[in-house]
């Protein structure tokens, strides 16, 4: 009888843990499918029920984690998930996840400084095919444009651009002009090559009779005018940039350009 029990009470304990793995895959894949959708909160309720099962579960941590950050919008609020994603990178240091999820919250948090070190050691862990490898290299990018590491930020741009689709896309050579035009040694006519290369980008490589990119436009307009001094020019793309804002009644961008022609006219 004793025997019988022990082998009943076995058999309870393999079903009860069965269960569980079950249970916290199911959870799992709910709760991804819901942030896959940006249903954070909906998203959160299933990460908690991972937790639950498995707190020592560093992909439950992190879905969780980021659940919970997505989900509070004061930073205040943030502080705890941001923690909690940076214990993970403790818990797993080996694996590149914990570093990129807390280096991309550092970014969302707006420390970019603080971000370049998890994201490089994400991306030291990273295979070079994973689908994730080009999100952590701009982002990477983006701290160190923001924190004046320009050699760093142009070698990682200039690296995109001969892979498709980056290498069609005009917001990457607007970025490489505007890093041009960053630190002491600002090179204004480099971006205006870049902003130019940007709008043949935007026309498909179709030449158009009216460029439409307003943010090329307008950076173009900017360069000849505060950097280049060449107002003539700097005038007609200012005038193109008109024509887009009035298109979506952006009538406060209008006013600013007007503003400016009239102050260089004087």
């Amino acid at each position: 009888m004793t025997k019988h029990l022990h082998i009943l009470f076995a058999l309870l304990v393999c079903l009860l843990v069965s269960c569980n793995r079950t249970d916290l895959a199911q959870e799992m894949s709910l709760a991804m499918e819901e942030a896959h959708h940006g249903n954070y909160e909906q998203a959160l309720v299933h990460a908690k029920s991972c937790v639950a099962f498995a707190p020592d579960n560093v992909d439950a941590q992190l879905l969780k984690n980021y659940c919970q950050f997505m989900v509070e919008a004061k930073p205040e609020r943030r502080r705890q998930p941001l923690l909690n994603l940076f214990k993970c990178t403790r818990q797993a240091p080996e694996r590149f996840e914990p570093w990129y999820f807390y280096g991309w919250a550092l970014v969302e948090s707006g420390q970019t400084r603080d971000a370049i070190e998890p994201l490089q050691k994400a991306l030291e862990r990273i295979p070079q095919e994973h689908p994730k490898h080009q999100e952590v290299l701009l982002l990477l990018e983006r701290c160190y444009a923001e924190n004046n590491l320009l050699p760093e930020a142009l070698q990682i741009l200039q690296s995109f651009q001969g892979l498709p689709p980056y290498s069609t896309m005009p917001e990457l050579y607007n970025e490489l002009g505007l890093l041009f035009l960053k630190g002491k040694d600002r090179k204004p006519s480099i971006a205006v090559d870049f902003f130019q290369q940007g709008l043949q980008r935007d026309a498909n490589d179709e030449p158009l009779e009216i460029p439409a990119n307003e943010v090329l436009l307008q950076n173009l307009a900017i360069t000849y005018d505060l950097y280049l001094n060449d107002f003539k020019t700097a005038q007609k793309y200012y005038i193109l940039c008109m024509g887009i804002k009035a298109d979506r009644n952006d009538e406060d961008g209008n006013r600013r350009i007007q503003a400016r022609i009239a102050q260089r006219c004087q």
